[in-house]
């Protein structure tokens, strides 16, 4: 399930990123997404 909602944040991010064609932002998208499925990773192994 966890997946499945990181990579709905991942296509919404990559489809922002589309819309607005903004290099900076698309990176900024991106940075967050791993930022988010590393601490969900960390978190998994915690437990």
């Amino acid at each position: 399930k966890t997946r499945g909602l990181l990579y709905c944040a991942y296509r919404r991010a990559h489809r922002a990123a589309y819309i607005h064609s903004d290099p900076a932002r698309y990176h900024d998208q991106i940075a967050l997404f791993f930022e988010f499925s590393s601490v969900l990773l960390w978190q998994k192994k915690k437990v």
